[in-house]
């Protein structure tokens, strides 16, 4: 399965799509000022924690229902050293990585606070921890689940931007889709854990099972408007941290996406403005 470029741009440099994104932004200040954020961590070699009840049929599990439920901290290889347990909540990096590679009863029985009873990502769901980064054209981005939620970790809430667009079956995407080159970091900023696409979209039968329905692409083209991540000056008014709009080509991307002339190259747009060849 693709994810169809010709469906349109994912972001458009307008005000109705402005509105809407403040809109989210109030969606995702909302869900902070409920969150509680945990107080205790655990680690690869830590005990484990007690494992949640079983999941009641009919039954909405609250916030209550992990509110002792520990942080996972650090970020190892699955295969080697095995999944956190149940009865913690993962950092940002763990969704992505539980996403990839875990079928969907793994996801829902073991971590409630991160995942609904679909396997898909709470939409009230706060970033927390260690995020993944992808790295594709030069650039490194954070990956957007189903089009929609952005897997920042815990630093990058702070600009109340992880959520970009319509939740869950209203995204238009595949429920398993993990995608790339749409929401990039503060320029500058440096990140510990890359992953590096080598190709548009990430080989397939590397970590098997559930890997080969999970649908992961670079989705943004060159004239594309992409959302970056930004500080406001020291001397203004207001010192937020916010975003802003941003076209690709001003990010200065590499043609190739892994930098060889071998790989697939950053597509230009048709019809759409700005046009960087010059050509109207």
């Amino acid at each position: 399965m693709v994810v169809n470029l010709d469906k349109g741009r994912f972001f458009e440099p307008s005000r109705k799509y402005w509105e809407e994104l403040e809109g989210m932004r109030i969606r995702c200040r909302a869900a902070l000022a409920d969150h509680q954020e945990p107080t205790t961590y655990w680690t690869l070699g830590d005990p484990n924690p007690p494992p949640p009840p079983a999941r009641q049929s009919g039954m909405r599990p609250t916030a209550a229902d992990w509110a002792n439920w520990p942080l996972v901290r650090g970020v190892w290889d699955p295969n080697v050293h095995g999944w956190p347990p149940a009865g913690v909540r993962l950092s940002d990096a763990w969704v992505y990585l539980a996403l990839k590679y875990l079928i969907m009863e793994i996801r829902v029985n073991s971590w409630w606070a991160d995942f609904n009873r679909d396997g898909n990502i709470r939409v009230n769901r706060v970033p927390m921890g260690d995020a993944m980064m992808v790295a594709g054209h030069g650039l490194v981005s954070y990956p957007v689940y189903q089009g929609w939620y952005v897997l920042c970790g815990g630093a990058a809430r702070v600009h109340l931007t992880w959520i970009v667009g319509p939740a869950g079956r209203h995204s238009g995407f595949p429920t398993k889709s993990l995608l790339y080159g749409l929401v990039f970091p503060v320029k500058g900023s440096s990140h510990v854990l890359v992953e590096h696409l080598q190709t548009h979209r990430a080989v397939q039968n590397a970590g098997g099972g559930a890997r080969i329905r999970c649908v992961e692409q670079w989705v943004s083209c060159r004239n594309d408007p992409v959302i970056q991540y930004y500080r406001s000056p020291p001397d203004a008014e207001r010192r937020d941290i916010s975003y802003r709009l941003e076209c690709l080509d001003n990010m200065q991307p590499w043609t190739y996406c892994s930098g060889w002339t071998g790989s697939d190259p950053l597509e230009l747009r048709q019809g759409c403005w700005p046009d960087p060849s010059g050509q109207s």
